[in-house]
């Protein structure tokens, strides 16, 4: 029993270029011996040969008496080149580069406004430390009394307690609670 071979895609365009009498005499005696041998082949061309045929058999139409010369122009006008300030890809590329450019310049003034905002308002927590010393000598403030038994004793040039060195005083209490 015969292997049935199939033609492949390159020889079966060789064997249309040989019905059109295109091949040069090497590849026609290539062909010439792929027909000697193959059925298939054979038969490709026989039903090339037919389509040929009644290819032939249908109505032949004219073109235009213009015909090459619109083709020509259509063929100029594609080869011509546009200016690049004409582009169509050049305006869309602007309008986009001129949206990033504002989106980064708002995007810029709302982070210096955030970070402004943080740097002149202070917070409660700021405020707060701010007044620590003042909440940590409190009581001896409350002990003062008024602003102007204060202002008696600097007219006395007496140390006031806040300002006074309280290291002495103390001294003698701690070595009285060590014996």
């Amino acid at each position: 029993m015969k292997r049935i071979v199939r033609v492949s895609s390159d020889l079966r365009s060789n064997l249309v270029a040989y019905l059109d009498g295109e091949l040069d005499e090497e590849s026609s005696r290539q062909v010439e011996m792929l027909l000697a041998q193959s059925e298939v082949a054979r038969h490709d061309v026989e039903m090339l040969s037919r389509s040929f045929d009644l290819l032939d058999m249908l109505p032949r139409e004219n073109a235009s008496e213009n015909f090459k010369q619109e083709t020509m122009a259509s063929v100029a006008a594609l080869d011509s080149k546009i200016p690049l300030s004409q582009q169509q890809w050049l305006h869309s590329l602007r309008k986009g580069l001129v949206l990033l450019c504002c989106v980064v310049v708002l995007g810029l003034a709302g982070f210096g406004g955030y970070v402004a905002g943080q740097q002149l308002w202070p917070t409660e927590t700021e405020e707060a430390l701010e007044e620590l010393p003042l909440f940590q000598n409190l009581h001896h403030y409350r002990e003062v009394g008024e602003v102007e038994f204060l202002k008696q004793l600097q007219q006395q040039n007496l140390e006031s307690p806040l300002q006074g060195d309280y290291s002495a005083e103390a001294a003698p209490a701690e070595e009285e609670e060590q014996q």
